[in-house]
Order: structure tokens, then sequence, then C-alpha cells
């Protein structure tokens, strides 16, 4: 199975966070890509966590994958309503909430900048 990042870099040839896992015992949280069987890639988040003895020494790691499909949808449909309430649809400029959201946040960057 081919674990790929969103730049498409084959994570088991650089950059496996098992890999990495097993040298530190660090647990990592990574968001990966697999590729499915008929050619598309399947979003996926995956853990992957250190299995010690009774030393505390590293003896072995294991990876739990949770398919991430449903929340990359979700996100890219926040997304495109985010767009029906903020842009015109006519000119495709901002509108007037677009614009009391945008100023509020540069006022309060300025007084903490202040």
């Amino acid at each position: 199975m081919q674990h790929i990042n969103d730049k498409g870099v084959d994570l088991c040839k650089k950059g496996c966070p098992l890999e990495k896992t097993l040298k530190d015992g660090k647990i990592r949280d990574t968001e990966i890509y697999l590729h499915h069987k008929n050619g598309h890639r399947v979003p996926v988040s995956v853990r992957s966590s250190a299995i010690r003895n009774d030393k505390k020494e590293i003896i072995g790691a294991v990876e739990i994958f949770c398919d991430n499909s449903k929340r990359i949808n979700i996100i890219k449909e926040i997304e495109s309503l985010k767009k029906e309430v903020f842009i015109d649809q006519l000119t495709q400029v901002g509108n007037r909430k677009f614009a009391e959201m945008n100023l509020s946040i540069i006022v309060q960057l300025w007084f903490f900048m202040a």
C-alpha cells in the first residue's frame, strides 16, 4: 500500500511517520493519501504510536488509519457556502458582510499591534 502526502511524495520512501516513531518514540498524527486499487486517492488520518517494553525501550510501533473522505467533503462544502455568503454572485466581489468581517479583523490586529 502506497502512502503519499498532499504533494505526492511517497512517504514509504521518504518521510515515513512510522519509521520516525520507531526512532524517537513520539506519537505522530499525519494526513496522508492512500492509492485505491482503482487509481484514485483516499484521504486518511494516520496515528503512529510506539510500543514499549517494561524497560521503556521501543520494541515496535502501531499505526491507526481513519478514512477522512467525509471530513474533506464537509470542508469543501463549508468553503462553498462561505463563498455564497460573502461573495456577490453577479460581480464576484466581496459583499458588505465580507467587508465588515475583514474590517473587524484588521481593527483587532491594529489594536493588538499598537
